[in-house]
């Protein structure tokens, strides 16, 4: 998350000297003292509004807004490199860990939407669903959690939901099985797509 980019962004010595605003969100455990201890300068919580972006930016700045040239000791890193620019090494971390913060926050809105909608399904078939949400997306890549959500999920769901009706009915009477049968193979496939479907828009439009 952005502690964990925070701390290694510190331990670059080419840019261990840079100013770190930490941008959190509201639905976050947010402590400033970790914050600090992992080298944050200063955090908005957002929403917020881009002025207080600016002022926040303007703290850091000398009085006439002019970065200052570094320490010739600090011109070049451990790779030769200028420190104005960033080596692959350093790029190729702050992507993992911007990509991890990203998966983490998609995974934690879809598991909170899912969760709501299954609160009316039975009882073992919502904790097979809560399962899959909770054990398969999380390792879904964010970028392709649009493209999988729509055909692993149901799968998974719809296996896990016949293995379990299937042991179930072995043990009911004809007609009472009759009966199940017919709620899993008509309801629970509608009632699972509608809520894949419903997760998959708001992914789409953002709002999830």
């Amino acid at each position: 998350g952005g502690l964990e980019l925070c701390q290694k962004i510190r331990e670059e010595e080419t840019q261990c000297q840079i100013p770190i605003i930490l941008l959190s969100s509201n639905f976050e455990d947010f402590v400033w003292e970790e914050a600090q201890a992992a080298g944050a300068s200063s955090y908005l919580t957002k929403p917020f509004e881009a002025k207080h972006l600016l002022e926040k930016i303007k703290e850091f700045l000398p009085p006439d807004h002019e970065i200052p040239e570094p320490d010739q000791e600090q011109i070049t890193g451990e790779a030769g490199l200028p420190a104005g620019e960033l080596g692959p090494q350093w790029v190729e971390t702050v992507r993992e860990a911007i990509a991890t913060q990203v998966q983490e926050i998609a995974s934690k809105h879809i598991l909170e939407m899912a969760e709501r909608h299954m609160q009316d399904i039975e009882p073992e078939i919502r904790q097979i669903l809560e399962n899959v949400v909770r054990e398969v997306i999380p390792h879904l890549a964010p970028e392709i959690i649009r493209e999988a959500i729509d055909t692993q999920v149901r799968e998974m769901a719809a296996k896990h939901i016949r293995e379990i009706a299937e042991k179930r009915m072995q043990e009911l009477e004809p007609e009472i099985r009759q009966i199940v049968e017919s709620f899993v193979r008509e309801v629970i496939p509608r009632l699972a797509e509608e809520i894949i479907r419903q997760e998959i828009e708001k992914i789409k439009t953002g709002t999830a």
